[in-house]
Parts: C-alpha cells; structure tokens; sequence
C-alpha cells in the first residue's frame, strides 16, 4: 500500500485548500487558479503577511493566511490570533452565501480552532451545506457519523453520505459544474475501492482528480502526482511528475518538496521511456 501524504494534505486540508482555490484566492502566496488547460501557473505576487497587527490586513489576505496550514506562507508570521480572525471571517462569508466559508467555519468548530470546539455547531453547518450539494461538507460529516464525533454512531448514515460524495460529486465534477466535487468525489471512490497493490491506481481516481486538475485546482494536481509517482508503473510514476511540477510551479510548498524527492529518479524513467518511443 502507498503511503499518503502528510497531515497538511489529510483530506480536510486537501478541501481547504480547494477552497481557497475556488474562491480564486491565493492560498500559496500566489494565485492559484489555473487557465482551464491545467497548467496551474501562479500569476500573482506573494501574499505577505500584514507587519505589525493583523488586522490591517485585507479580508483576502487574511483569509489565506488563516484558514491554511501555515507552513504554506514560508517565512512569514502569523499573528497570534489568527484563527479567532480566521473564524470571523468565514463566519462573515458564510452567511453571506459562500458555501466553502461555511464549510471552513464548520471545520473551525469541529476542529477547535478559533473557538471552543462544538461538534454540534459544526454538525448543522456540515448538514446544511450537504443538503445543498456541498460535497466537502457530505464528508465530513460522514467522518462524524463514522467515529461518533458528538452524534449516535451511525454506519449506515456515514455510507449513504459516502455513496451520495462518489455518485453526485463526480457527476458535478465531470459536469466543470464544482471543481472541489473532484476531490470529494476521488476521495470517497478511492475510500470505497482502495488500491490494493502499488502496481495499480484506480482510474476513477485519476479522472476525478485530472479533472479537478484541468478545471485549475492544484491541489487536484498534487494529490494526483503524489499517487502517481509511487506506483511501479514507471510510464504512470514519469506521468506524475508532471503534476508535481504543475503544484510547484504554482507555489506548494509540498508539490515542490515532493519534485525534489522523486524528480532525479524520474527524469532518467522519462528519459528511458523517451528512447523507447513513448
């Protein structure tokens, strides 16, 4: 079995990050909205930190810096405060109609970041974004039904939320109706069939999140290419790096640590498989 990435792209991070994306933010300090051809080239500046108090920061600005890992910034400091700011601004663009705010206000509450955890408050977020086809939302959710996180365990709730994610969300993602539906969506196909071997990746998996990738969220590309480059496949594993390239050049920091790690062995595997014609 594959190992999977580290924490910050565990799927909560991999939807936050989407997120951003989607509002057409810059989560990495650069924009990361793609050219809809999936190039995933960043086109604006590096976000910086605001100097001296947070606060002066506009909302944009600070709405990366808050809601992502902040690895992300590089260098840059985070105020203290940054998860209570962070709150108050999804909390603000949720009521709004800003259903991916909701979605990271509700993580706030159940993740106990910015505001005394409230599984119940993050429940009723979850519910209702879920019920409005929000499919990051149908997960997490799921999650809670799963491993009783503040409700009654219910197993047969969590896999019809679980269905709902992998027959709905990849139909939105392939309609280019919900770019994020690709991550949702790749996520509960790859939880309902795993991989069973490191020769092999489910091609469902790869689809929803090439099309993710293409439709100009990069981190559909990174999760893509980290899959890809672990499988013995060598023309899949050459492939892959494709996509790393594509998170670096838009400025996560993973994506790039990633290259760094496999880019050496897979050059001399693309260029093999060059010689031979493919």
């Amino acid at each position: 079995m594959r190992s999977s990435l580290p924490r910050l792209l565990a799927l909560s991070a991999i939807l936050s990050f989407a997120a951003c994306e989607q509002d057409g933010c810059d989560c990495s300090g650069g924009s990361a909205a793609g050219n809809g051809s999936g190039s995933g080239e960043a086109s604006g500046a590096a976000a910086k930190a605001a100097e001296g108090s947070a606060a002066a920061a506009p909302a944009k600005t600070m709405k990366i810096a808050s809601g992502f890992d902040p690895s992300r910034l590089g260098n840059e400091v985070l105020p203290p405060d940054w998860a209570e700011q962070a709150l108050g601004i999804y909390t603000s663009d949720c009521a709004a109609g800003d259903p991916n705010a909701c979605v990271l206000e509700a993580n706030a509450y159940h993740d106990g970041t910015g505001a005394k955890q409230d599984w119940g408050k993050a429940r009723e977020l979850y519910e209702n974004g879920c019920n409005a086809n929000n499919f990051a939302a149908c997960l997490r959710l799921r999650d809670m039904y799963r491993f009783e996180e503040g409700v009654t365990k219910d197993l047969e709730r969590a896999d019809t939320l679980l269905k709902k994610v992998a027959t709905d969300g990849a139909a939105a993602c392939r309609s280019g109706a919900s770019a994020i539906s690709c991550i949702a969506a790749a996520t509960a196909t790859l939880e309902a069939k795993p991989d069973q071997d490191s020769n092999t990746i489910n091609p469902a998996v790869v689809e929803l999140y090439e099309a993710g990738c293409k439709q100009g969220l990069i981190s559909a590309c990174l999760e893509l290419g980290n899959r890809m480059v672990q499988v013995s496949d060598e023309s899949i594993a050459a492939r892959g790096l494709g996509f790393l390239r594509q998170s670096c050049d838009a400025r996560y920091e993973q994506g790039c640590e990633m290259l760094r790690k496999y880019e050496p062995k897979l050059k001399e595997v693309e260029l093999k498989l060059q010689g031979k014609g493919r």
